[in-house]
């Protein structure tokens, strides 16, 4: 039992602290209204300092420490969000009965989790507001608030689903889906960028390349090449395998990749040996699993080609596009990647700011950023269905493959 005591019960120590923790919440006149609430008037000249010392000599009920809980509880803002595409005659409209079901069935878990879903003319929403709590942190500061969206939008051909990227979300999105198709259709087709298949270092490279678009194959797109300026490069590796053992995070710029600056990362010093760190070029590839780039043009960086011509890829990429399609054709700032960086699943981005000609940069206006959101959804969807076509021309055996196994299959059956 002695473990939950933390979590039950706080002394004087603990309640100076949390009020110490956080200025901006925990404000002069938050501390005098907490005091007020206790029948404690305290004098105008009283330091802030002396405020704290005074209140954690109150005795504090449970009702208290969840109110300074509460009170201290850190706001999450939502920047990250991904894209899937649903087709075989998804119905919007059909939404709102499986919507209920869902809400209905969601399990009761720590924290609380609030869903509002409404529809409009080919458009559902779904409001999503819930709390975690973060153990590793200081009891006042372990409840953490997170808010996100899932829309629905539907086109011609295809509903495409836009949404605010947190595992809560995710999961309550599969939910959405699974009971979809177990209660209206299950012909239904999802669509994700899921390239965990390709194992092609080149097809698989492709992706990033495309997207930042250095040789303009895309600007009928609305988005011209403006920069590259953060790479990561992951090793390709299959479902299965142990990943992160030898993980070196290497934080480089467009200079030649030193001797001196492979002894600076630990990972390096613990498992390579003094013969072996004679052969860099040979052992940088053998022992790191993610190399990330900052500079200012890293299209043509040597280190990023020799590693993506050795099983590695590009798995997260931070670049700008002028978006021509936006009144005095800005510079947007992206960033991209995969939350599963070695099987590129799960895939995830934001859109940061916009740079004007002068290099000031200024916050996206929401017409803007939907608009911008609408493009960067067609442009990733359309590079997808060329890696795919790619892949298929490059390797037909496997759609043979795909087609003996469904065969086998129904043989079995």
């Amino acid at each position: 039992m002695n473990k939950y005591q933390a979590t039950l019960f706080s002394n004087e120590s603990d309640i100076f602290t949390a009020l110490h923790s956080n200025k901006q919440k925990m404000s002069e006149t938050a501390l005098r209204k907490l005091a007020f609430k206790r029948g404690l008037i305290l004098p105008k000249e009283m330091e802030r300092d002396r405020l704290i010392e005074r209140i954690s000599d109150l005795p504090f009920s449970y009702e208290h420490i969840r109110d300074i809980q509460d009170k201290l509880a850190s706001e999450t803002n939502q920047e990250l969000y991904s894209v899937k595409r649903i087709y075989e005659g998804f119905d919007i409209e059909k939404l709102s009965d499986v919507m209920d079901k869902v809400v209905a069935g969601r399990p009761k878990m720590l924290g609380s989790e609030d869903i509002e879903h409404s529809g409009s003319i080919s458009m559902y929403h779904v409001k999503i507001a819930y709390t975690e709590f973060d153990f590793k942190r200081g009891k006042f500061q372990q409840k953490k608030l997170y808010g996100g969206d899932i829309w629905f939008i539907s086109h011609q051909d295809y509903t495409s689903v836009r949404y605010s990227y947190t595992k809560r979300i995710e999961g309550i999105l599969e939910e959405i889906i699974n009971t979809y198709k177990a209660d209206v259709s299950s012909d239904i087709i999802v669509n994700e960028i899921d390239m965990s298949a390709v194992l092609d270092a080149d097809l698989r490279n492709v992706f990033a390349q495309h997207l930042y678009d250095f040789e303009g194959l895309y600007n009928t797109s609305g988005f011209e090449y403006a920069g590259l300026e953060k790479v990561r490069v992951s090793r390709i590796k299959v479902e299965g395998d142990v990943y992160g053992q030898t993980e070196a995070e290497v934080i480089v710029d467009e200079e030649e990749l030193t001797e001196d600056k492979l002894e600076s990362i630990d990972e390096f010093e613990d498992d390579i040996d003094e013969e072996t760190q004679q052969d860099d070029d040979e052992n940088l590839t053998f022992n790191i699993d993610n190399a990330a780039y900052d500079g200012q043009s890293l299209v043509n960086t040597k280190q990023i080609t020799e590693l993506c011509k050795d099983g590695f890829y590009r798995s997260s990429i931070r670049w700008k596009s002028k978006a021509t399609f936006l009144t005095n054709n800005p510079m947007i700032v992206f960033e991209l990647g995969f939350d599963e960086k070695y099987l590129a699943k799960n895939i995830k981005f934001k859109v940061l700011h916009k740079e004007l000609t002068n290099g000031t940069k200024e916050k996206l206006e929401q017409p803007e950023f939907d608009k911008i959101i609408i493009k960067l959804e067609e442009k990733i969807f359309l590079i997808n269905d060329f890696i795919i076509e790619q892949l298929g021309e490059r390797y037909p055996d496997i759609d043979n493959a795909d087609e003996e196994l469904d065969v086998d299959k129904q043989e079995a059956g």
